[in-house]
Formats: C-alpha cells, sequence, structure tokens
C-alpha cells in the first residue's frame, strides 16, 4: 500500500512537472491528462453550482419579477439567515472555481494538444450552470430589457433613457442607466427587442437571449483564441486556460450576462481570419462586433495589418514599381 500510494505521487508529480520525466517534450497521453483533472473539474464544477445556489439570495432580481414572491426566495432574500447562507455560497463557489482553474493547469503540466478536450470539457461544466443563475454582480441585462421596451414601444434610445418608460423602475435597472442614452450598436438593440418581444415583456425570460448571446461569444473565444494564439507563436492550450477558461471571464460574461461577450468573440474572430487572409470575412465579423459595442472599432486598423502582413510597408510597396515620387 505505501509502494502504491508513492507511485500515485510520482505520477502526480511528473504531470505536473512534465521534465522529471526526464523528456520535457515527451507527449502525455490523454487520458491520463483528464484522470489527473478529473477532480480539479468536479471541483470548478461544485463551484459553479454553488454560485448559482447563492444567487437565488444575492442574485439580481426585478421587482416585478412574479419569482420574487414564491417562498424560496422570499425566505432566501429577506432573511438574515438565507441572506448570508446564499453570500456564503456564492463566495465558496467563487474561490472553488478560481483554486479549480489554478489546480487544473497544475494537473495538465506540459500543455501539449492532448490538453485541449479537457481544457473543453472543463469550459462546459463550469459555463452551463452559470446560465442558470440569476444576474450576478451587475444589473446591466435589466438595462437591456429596459432598452429593448424602449425599441418595441417605437423611442430612440440613443435619445431616450429608461426613465422614458412608465414605472421603468420595477424593470430592475441600475440608475445609471435610467437617464442616460444607450452605448450600444444597432444589432445589440435589435437583439434586446427581440429578447422582450419573445419574451412577452417577462423579466426572467428575457434574460435567456442575453444567456444565450453571452454563451456563443464564450464558444467563439473558445474556437478562435487557440487559433490566433497559434498564428502568432503563443501556445494554444495555455492561451485557452488563459483567456476563456478564466473564471473572471466566465463569471462577467455568462453570469452576469454582458454583451461583452458576443462583441470580444466576434473581434476576435474576426482578426483570426484577417490574419489568415480572408479579410472580407474578418471584416464583417468585426463589424457585427462594433454594432454591438461601438468600441471595437478600434480593432479595424489592426486587421489591416494583419491583412497585409509582418513584411508590408513602404519597401513591399515600392518593390511593385510604384512611381518615385510615393516611394522614395
Amino acid at each position: 500500500m505505501v509502494t502504491s500510494k508513492f507511485r500515485e505521487r510520482e505520477v502526480g508529480s511528473s504531470l505536473a512537472h512534465p521534465e522529471a520525466l526526464g523528456d520535457s517534450n515527451a507527449p502525455v497521453h490523454g487520458t491520463v491528462i483528464a484522470k489527473a483533472a478529473r477532480t480539479a473539474i468536479l471541483q470548478g464544477f461544485v463551484g459553479s453550482l454553488l454560485m448559482v445556489a447563492g444567487s437565488i439570495g444575492v442574485g439580481w432580481l426585478a421587482s416585478s419579477s412574479a419569482l420574487i414572491r414564491t417562498p424560496i426566495f422570499i425566505m432566501a432574500r429577506t432573511s438574515p439567515v438565507g441572506v448570508i447562507l446564499c453570500t456564503v455560497m456564492l463566495c465558496l463557489g467563487a474561490l472553488l472555481l478560481l483554486r479549480s482553474w489554478l489546480r487544473i493547469a497544475q494537473r495538465i503540466g506540459g500543455w501539449n494538444p492532448s490538453s485541449r478536450p479537457v481544457l473543453r470539457r472543463a469550459l462546459w461544466m463550469w459555463a452551463l450552470p452559470m446560465m442558470f443563475s440569476l444576474p450576478l454582480f451587475s444589473r446591466d441585462a435589466y438595462a437591456y430589457i429596459g432598452q429593448g421596451r424602449l425599441m418595441e414601444q417605437g423611442l430612440n434610445p440613443y435619445t431616450n433613457g429608461i426613465s422614458a418608460l412608465s414605472n421603468y423602475f420595477s424593470l430592475g435597472p441600475d440608475k445609471l442607466w435610467t437617464e442616460a442614452p444607450t452605448p450600444y450598436g444597432p444589432l445589440w438593440l435589435w437583439i434586446e427587442q427581440g429578447a422582450v418581444w419573445v419574451s412577452a415583456s417577462v423579466p426572467e425570460l428575457a434574460l435567456i437571449p442575453f444567456r444565450l448571446a453571452a454563451l456563443a461569444g464564450v464558444i467563439l473565444l473558445a474556437v478562435y483564441v487557440p487559433r490566433l494564439a497559434a498564428l502568432h507563436g503563443v501556445n494554444p492550450d495555455r492561451a485557452l486556460w488563459l483567456g476563456v477558461l478564466n473564471p473572471v471571464l466566465l463569471i462577467n460574461f455568462i453570469a452576469s450576462a454582458h454583451n461583452d461577450s458576443l462583441m470580444l468573440g466576434l473581434v476576435v474572430a474576426g482578426l483570426y481570419f484577417a490574419s489568415v487572409k480572408r479579410p472580407v470575412l474578418g471584416i464583417v465579423l468585426i463589424t457585427a462586433s462594433i454594432a454591438i459595442k461601438p468600441i471595437t472599432l478600434i480593432a479595424l486598423p489592426f486587421a489591416g495589418l494583419l491583412w497585409a502582413g509582418a513584411r508590408a510597408g513602404w519597401a513591399a510597396e515600392c518593390s511593385v514599381g510604384r512611381p518615385p515620387w510615393v516611394c522614395p
């Protein structure tokens, strides 16, 4: 039994530090990596579930919601024991998710292609529970609903704040957005309007399209962050772990239901296609990102530079017979 435990420790140490095997480039079988990372993935899944449970008491909920009058929500949001318990579950879940994220990197060790299925499995298991939580750490989703109602009533969100709606406070938006015009592009406004229309103005149902949009953004990031990293000499699996599986990103994008997820997913996909000499598709994707949040307009010049390539410049232009007054 002592020998068996010693061997288990030796295997675990070798996974965390592949150089201990005598060859730092030696591939580790995917099944071995999956087994080593299984505990970390399950712990992260439990952490995500704890955050969902905690959101019952401390997640944002519109005052017009029918859920606020159900017994479990009344107990979780009004009794001291319920509020404290939900707060503890939320904090514990976030800490457990963070620990699992760090732990999975230790278990994977070598960042070879065998680790990517493990990272993707962790991504799904950690992200999907958050799809069912109440909005956490942000009320922006309720501002989306308010702006969607403005669109549905024929009001211009670029000149009217949510306060132009009757009984707007019951929608649950942050007061920061009640007087301010929308900062979002037309594509996102259409998504907001569609969400309000399909939900028949029920706040909880209106959150579903925003969560699906956030999930779509995370999927785009999971696909194109590794590809873009590989094009530029960065380990794609490490980029996936650091840039997409990161709990801060998952919580901010999915649990908070932010439109930044879809915005960023589209712009990263656009930059990738610009890098592989498919500029039209890249520009279309970046333009769609701009139509969600205009701030990504800054990505268009970089898409042009990526399209031109690393060797582009005045010397390259002059080599194809440009006039001397253009190329000194």
